[in-house]
């Protein structure tokens, strides 16, 4: 095999989500390379070519992505409205405007699992924006010695 071929090769590993660690073995036995000399070959293609190793991972980054910040706003929505429901309820049932203690021992009741529903959403909508930074920025930077 030749050099452009195993570049090739380890791009297309590196795309599939292998842990370097088995690339540069199985480097190791195709080239008859040292263990040293594989890695060093493996971590100059993760950072030649990392752009187009994200840009092949795109779809399922993206798909992953959007799911997990759909989720998320459904359990920020769903945590918000339940929270407003139990109010109306309390409302209606003409429970009287709770005092601190009060308050705090119908927030533990009532809205705990709302709360910790709504900081999961939260957390959710916040991962899936900054997991995919990286796929966005390197799919909207245009490298010049690309286009040539």
């Amino acid at each position: 095999m030749e050099h452009s071929s195993f570049t090739s090769y380890v791009i297309e590993r590196l795309v599939g989500g292998e842990d370097p660690d088995d690339i540069i073995y199985d480097l190791c036995e195709m080239s008859g390379w040292s263990w040293p000399q594989a890695e060093a070959f493996v971590l100059q293609v993760q950072e030649e070519h990392q752009g187009e190793v994200v840009k092949k991972q795109f779809p399922l980054l993206f798909t992953i992505a959007v799911v997990t910040y759909v989720s998320g706003i459904g359990l920020v929505a769903y945590s918000v409205y339940s929270l407003i429901r139990q109010v109306e309820i309390h409302r209606v049932m003409g429970f009287p405007v709770p005092d601190v203690f009060n308050g705090i021992r119908l927030l533990l009741d009532f809205g705990i699992g709302p709360v910790i529903l709504f900081a999961t959403g939260l957390a959710m909508v916040l991962g899936s924006l900054i997991g995919m930074r990286d796929v966005w920025k390197s799919l909207l930077d245009h490298d010049p010695d690309e286009s040539r």
